[in-house]
């Protein structure tokens, strides 16, 4: 997957998460945009405004009542500049934010709460164009979304990768709100299969959480570096135990470095498997934090039980993905047949699809059925646990 040698510092791990050429770094367009947010707590404490604070919209394809419209555009209009700036990161492929990876666990992450905002603006705005008859703009809220989500798929860090996913989640359900409402134009349709698709392609591949866990390889790793009082000190904060206690997690550091890094070496073996055999990753990391267990590694303990469903939550990410791809795909297939929906998605390949999309998990087809005028898409991701769903269940007609 990777063709040069993967880091073994941080002062490596720092180099790999390359810097974009001048100009071309598309992190530095988005966080203009993050900095002209204008969202306060009382937007995040909210009971009225929906996403950002705790509101909620009706089902897709039902009017949004007067009051909660007023407050969503109150909202949009005071971020405006804020979401101009984001739009200006557009079509730039490549993106670093600025965080020092020398740092290692220390490491701030503080574009990630500001990635996941703009997703939830986007999907807040969407809900409006939507409501408004605004199909172009409905599009281009979710490509703007997915760019800004795309923008850490080279991070090495799992949480960031976490956050992509989150992220593609939100734009499932603007996606869904918008083709239950409006009628999208094959122009729109168009540049939203070529963006998914490409962000499918990578996510079916694993680079993001591939890195991501080379990133925390070469982190774990460096715990084992940490001079022992500090590195008691630092035990003793993340497990807020006893001197003797931390004594006791200290025990054997130079086999349990070992088992952690003929672990890493395993799963980043592994990690070259498709999805679903890829999976078993997420089994191993529960094994060898028991057996770390049973043989008194209480570090490794620690450090190994947090990554269990990781490969679990990247399959979710790419069932909604995918899901994704489907749903555009079957409004392609609307235009082209009357207005309405295929018996089967087999009916989409190979004019709207290379193939059908499989389900991650079972590595079968997407569980798909049409209800009335409309249909029903999903696929249940175990571990997580999640049932990934697309529905569209009154579809405005396509003006052929």
């Amino acid at each position: 997957m990777f063709k040069s040698p993967l880091p073994k510092t941080l002062a490596e791990l720092n180099t790999w998460y390359a810097e974009p050429p001048e100009g071309q770094n598309a992190a530095v367009y988005f966080a203009k945009g993050f900095a002209a947010y204008q969202i306060t707590d009382a937007d995040v404490k909210s009971k009225e405004l929906p996403i950002i604070g705790s509101g909620s919209l009706p089902p897709p394809g039902t009017p949004i009542p007067d009051s909660t419209k007023a407050i969503m555009v109150e909202f949009v209009q005071r971020n405006d500049a804020a979401w101009t700036a984001l739009q200006q990161g557009l079509g730039f492929e490549q993106s670093r934010y600025p965080i020092d990876l020398n740092l290692g666990p220390e490491t701030r992450l503080p574009d990630l709460i500001k990635i996941k905002r703009a997703a939830q603006f986007a999907n807040l705005k969407a809900a409006l164009c939507a409501a408004d008859n605004k199909p172009d703009a409905a599009a281009d809220t979710v490509l703007v979304s997915l760019s800004v989500a795309e923008s850490v798929k080279d991070e090495p860090v799992v949480i960031s990768q976490l956050v992509r996913v989150a992220c593609h989640a939100l734009e499932g359900d603007a996606l869904q709100r918008i083709l239950n409402s409006v009628t999208l134009s094959r122009d729109d349709l168009g540049r939203l299969s070529v963006a998914f698709a490409k962000a499918e392609e990578s996510q079916a591949q694993g680079e993001g959480f591939t890195r991501a866990l080379v990133g925390e390889a070469v982190m774990d790793d460096e715990i084992f570096e940490m001079p022992p009082d500090k590195l008691r000190k630092e035990i003793e904060s993340w497990q807020n135990t006893s001197d003797a206690a931390s004594m006791k997690i200290l025990e054997n550091l130079k086999s349990q470095r070992a088992f952690t890094k003929e672990t890493f070496n395993h799963v980043l073996a592994l990690r070259r498997k498709p999805l679903p055999e890829r999976l078993k990753i997420d089994d191993y990391f529960a094994a060898r934090a028991n057996e770390a267990r049973k043989k008194g590694y209480l570090l490794c303990h620690m450090l190994l039980p947090s990554l269990g469903q990781v490969t679990h939550r990247e399959a979710g990410g790419l069932a909604q993905l995918r899901e994704i791809q489907i749903a555009i795909a079957l409004e392609q297939y609307r235009y082209e047949n009357g207005g309405s929906y295929p018996e089967s998605l087999s009916a989409l390949v190979p004019k709207f699809l290379p193939e059908v999309p499989k389900d991650p998990v079972k590595g079968q087809n997407m569980d798909y059925k049409k209800v009335d005028a409309g249909y029903e898409l999903h696929c249940t991701v175990p571990k997580t646990p999640r049932v990934i769903t697309f529905t569209v269940s009154n579809p405005p007609k396509v003006i052929l």
